[in-house]
């Protein structure tokens, strides 16, 4: 999962010093771990 990685990366950088950047790196892992997820799913579904 490198985009999460990446956006938690993100967020320890902006931690502290920008609100609405945190809440942006915040919701994209929530969307990147939930869209992983669905796959997860689907691939289990169609196997």
């Amino acid at each position: 999962m490198h985009a999460v990685d990446l956006y938690k990366d993100l967020l320890s950088l902006v931690e502290d010093r920008s609100i609405y950047l945190e809440e942006y790196a915040r919701g994209m892992i929530g969307e990147e771990e939930q869209h992983s997820l669905e796959l997860k799913k689907m691939l289990k579904d169609f196997g």
